[in-house]
């Protein structure tokens, strides 16, 4: 009966959190996104278990979109979401400002060797200018526009366009279309 008594006083005697460590190591997440050691320290301080396993951060991040960019060039919809992936938030807003270029296409050659589909698009992409036409062509003519009007009544933004193009030039300056006649101004 002594010893009964004496390993029921030696019970009683152990702490909770011995009690705790007694269980081993099996994380959980808690309801507050944090990593506890096992399911008995978070019930001791009142947190319900979320899910058997580390907390996953990114699972409870915002769904708010508050856009920054990352440093490493990629727009994150907020700040945590861009940690989550490993980045460091670079600025605030999106990484490339939102362009509307429109539909022109007169290729670019950027100067970081990429053709863009306009001037617009290589500017937003914060390249500089080669020349115009699709990087790596035989025909690299300078980004200065002196418009001619080719013998084929297309306009062309210079004679090197022009030339690159195969077709003779027919005068400087737009072309005007009348009907079937084309005027040269």
């Amino acid at each position: 009966m002594i010893v009964k008594t004496l390993a029921l006083f030696a019970l009683l005697s152990i702490s909770f959190c011995d009690i705790c460590s007694i269980k081993g190591k099996k994380p959980i997440c808690g309801g507050d996104n944090r990593t506890y050691r096992n399911a008995c320290y978070a019930r001791k301080i009142g947190v319900k278990t979320l899910y058997n396993g580390i907390c996953n951060k990114c699972l409870s991040c915002p769904r708010t979109i508050l856009l920054v960019c990352g440093n490493d060039g990629v727009t994150y919809n907020n700040s945590c979401e861009a940690g989550c992936a490993g980045a460091v938030v670079a600025h605030e807003d999106s990484c490339r400002p939102e362009c509307n270029c429109g539909n022109i296409v007169e290729q670019i050659c950027g100067s970081d060797g990429v053709t863009y589909r306009n001037f617009c698009e290589a500017r937003c992409s914060g390249v500089g200018i080669q020349y115009q036409g699709q990087c790596g062509s035989s025909c690299n003519c300078p980004y200065i526009l002196n418009p001619v009007c080719g013998l084929d009544g297309n306009r062309y933004n210079s004679p090197c366009h022009a030339s690159c193009a195969g077709i003779p030039m027919d005068n400087n300056g737009d072309c005007l279309h009348l009907g079937f006649f084309r005027l040269a101004y």
